[in-house]
Parts: structure tokens; C-alpha cells; sequence
């Protein structure tokens, strides 16, 4: 029995790329809030941070619908997190990722996607891909 796809507030918070700008997002939104009570700071209008709170907003809309999207209508098929490593400059900017593997059509792919609470290496996982773009995939066990 297929579930449902998780809603938009889930994906938003469990994908990496998408907190991440949420972060941002709620970041800019107190900067534009805190620059129009405070407007004797700037030498500029603060209405500029509209454009980049636009911009984040798309970014977000635009991942919660490509995975929405793959969960609902992707091909599910096993795959398998072959390992788990850090990316980036230790300390800063550093991420821990996890390489994942499936096979579709005969064909292997792997893909990388950042480490979430649950995956670990060796473990098999759901992969829900897109059948025109195999390449184009997402964990489905990060978002339930």
C-alpha cells in the first residue's frame, strides 16, 4: 500500500537544501523586519531584501515540489547506503553524507545526499525515482 506523500511543512524541514534556505529565509525576514524598525542604519531601501525573500521562498516551493512529486509518482525501488562521510573544511561548512546505490532498468546509480537521523551505512532504504530521469532520486525513509 503506497502512503501519501508527507506534507509541505515535512519536506521543508527534513530535506536538507530546504531547511537550509528556510533558515535563511527566517534570517532575511528578521533582518527586513529589524532594518524597517531600525531604518537610520541603511543608506539604502531595506525593500531590496524583498527580492531575496522572494528568491527563497521560490527555492523552497520548487524542492518541496520535486520531491513531492518523486514520492507520489517516482518508481519505488531498494537501494542501500554504502557509506557515510564528512564533506567540506572540518569545523566549517563540514557535512556528513551518505552515499546511497540502487539499480533501475539493470543500470546502478549512486547518488549522495546529505546524512539525516536514521540512516546508517549498510542499511537498505525505499529510493522513490523518476522513471524519465533515473539519475533523479530521493530517500524516501528521511520523510516518515
Amino acid at each position: 500500500m503506497e502512503r501519501s506523500a508527507p506534507n509541505f511543512f515535512t519536506i521543508a524541514q527534513k530535506d536538507f537544501y530546504s531547511s537550509y534556505v528556510l533558515i535563511f529565509l527566517i534570517t532575511t525576514l528578521a533582518a527586513y523586519g529589524a532594518l524597517r524598525f531600525f531604518p537610520f542604519l541603511l543608506t539604502f531601501s531595506p525593500d531590496y531584501l524583498l527580492i531575496l525573500i522572494l528568491v527563497e521562498i521560490g527555492i523552497i516551493f520548487w524542492r518541496v515540489f520535486i520531491i513531492k512529486r518523486l514520492i507520489s509518482g517516482g518508481i519505488s525501488t531498494e537501494g542501500t547506503i554504502e557509506r557515510i562521510y564528512k564533506t567540506g573544511v572540518r569545523g566549517y561548512g563540514s557535512v556528513m553524507m551518505a552515499e546511497y546505490s540502487y539499480t533501475y532498468n539493470g543500470k546502478q546509480f549512486k547518488r549522495n545526499y546529505s546524512k539525516r537521523k536514521g540512516l546508517e551505512q549498510g542499511q537498505k532504504i525505499t529510493v522513490k525515482i523518476d522513471q524519465n530521469n533515473p539519475q533523479k532520486s530521493v530517500i524516501e525513509n528521511i520523510f516518515y
